[in-house]
């Protein structure tokens, strides 16, 4: 091998090595991310790949371009050239507005967030046949809230109480894909992953007399679950111009495996689950200027079981919760004027946007929680412009107003390094 395909694999296990050494600090480090939402459950769910499908609105179960790492579908990785050893590695910048109507007064509040969002490498096996090998974040929590006691009586007797809770920590996917291509039109996928991870959540009592002692506590579970994914694509051209796919995609439920502690004393787990989760895709392409996607998603979480267990069940709310089966709408669109246009460059710019509409998986008090939002974004082509630097912009709100919800409106930002060199092939002179 030439020395560039040394220093190639070099980077990309550099990036693999502090991926997972960012994730080991998640419950002393910096937030991944910050919201209310992610008290419940597992937390924020982090489901729209890689930059390159977030800037299309999430879209990627029918997608098949060579030029970028599509991680939504691990059929898709049969999408390129046969040559080629490709690296994907993206981080992710989070910004919240929180509202809340509290009777006759409105609650506010903001959060700024950055995170790792993927670090995949994709290389040929054999003719039709490749794979892929990443990370990225499976769910993220992190929170923050206190409150004073209100009861007359118990301030009567024991002063002002304050309760303060929080909690933070991250489980991660790590996952290899391999997938093969049939007759030129059919391929086929399968995905192992590994979900890895802790989440640490704290909560403190304290008084205003001194004659009352403080509580403080923490309890940390630490995650290791196996599971599997698999895909299929199907693609046909329709005249010169035209190709139309249709893929779809089905991931595995599986139990959760790990070790929780309770205040520094070991405890068990109760039987909880991480859900299937089933996913169709259509797509239309016309030459290599326009393509058009639709995505839907679904995972039913009902038979979960973290509502009822103490390490996920809900510190000092009120309001209980549950889960329940998930759904989500996608539509992306790319736009390349001319790949080859050798006098503009902005021409051989790939322009993308989506918009997209999540119902969550869980309730909270009986209402349901749903999330829409706008995606924008553009690859700019570096060097011999299969090299690129992706950008992209989600913008959108969760939750509303309504029963003293906290609505939260954001604007999250990915940017992505995409590597692309062809490394397989005899050289004709050295």
């Amino acid at each position: 091998m030439s020395g560039r395909v040394y220093r190639g694999l070099l980077l990309a296990f550099a990036l693999f090595a502090g991926v997972i050494s960012a994730s080991a600090e998640d419950d002393t480090g910096a937030y991944g991310t910050f919201t209310p939402y992610s008290i419940f459950g597992f937390g924020d769910l982090y489901s729209m790949g890689s930059a390159y499908t977030t800037s299309m609105g999430g879209v990627g179960i029918a997608s098949r371009n060579h030029r970028y790492i599509n991680p939504m579908n691990p059929a898709a990785v049969t999408a390129r050239d046969s040559l080629a050893f490709m690296v994907d590695f993206s981080l992710y910048q989070g910004n919240k507005y929180f509202r809340q109507d509290a009777g006759s007064s409105n609650l506010t509040s903001v959060s700024n967030t950055f995170n790792i969002g993927d670090c995949i490498i994709s290389f040929p096996i054999y003719r039709s046949s490749a794979m892929m090998v990443g990370i990225m974040p499976y769910s993220n929590t992190g929170y923050g809230y206190n409150y004073f006691e209100t009861d007359p009586k118990v301030i009567a007797d024991c002063g002002n109480i304050s309760y303060a809770y929080g909690g933070q920590g991250a489980i991660y996917q790590l996952f290899a894909a391999a997938g093969v291509t049939f007759w030129d039109r059919l391929s086929i996928g399968a995905e192992a992953m590994y979900y890895f991870g802790n989440i640490v959540k704290k909560r403190t009592v304290s008084f205003s007399e001194e004659s009352y002692r403080g509580y403080s506590g923490l309890d940390r579970t630490n995650i290791n679950t196996f599971s599997g994914k698999f895909g299929l694509q199907f693609f046909q051209p329709v005249g010169a111009d035209w190709n139309f796919g249709v893929g779809a995609t089905y991931k595995l439920g599986s139990p959760m495996r790990g070790a929780v502690t309770y205040d520094g004393v070991e405890g068990e787990l109760g039987s909880i689950n991480f859900a299937d989760e089933l996913g169709a895709g259509l797509s239309a392409r016309f030459r290599d200027v326009l393509t058009i996607e639709f995505d839907y998603l679904t995972s039913d979480w009902a038979k979960s079981g973290f509502e009822k267990d103490r390490f996920f069940s809900v510190n000092g709310l009120v309001n209980s919760f549950a889960g329940k089966r998930s759904q989500s709408f996608r539509l992306g669109a790319e736009y390349v004027p001319d790949r080859r246009d050798p006098r503009y460059y902005f021409r051989r710019v790939s322009y993308r946007a989506g918009v997209y509409y999540n119902d969550e998986y869980f309730t909270v008090g009986g209402n349901k929680i749903d999330a829409k939002g706008l995606t924008v974004g553009a690859t700019f082509p570096v060097f011999n412009g299969f090299n690129a630097v992706t950008v992209a912009i989600d913008l959108g709100r969760r939750g509303s107003l309504k029963n003293s919800m906290v609505r939260e409106t954001y604007i999250n930002f990915s940017f992505a390094v995409n590597l692309y060199d062809r490394w397989f092939y005899k050289m004709q002179y050295d």
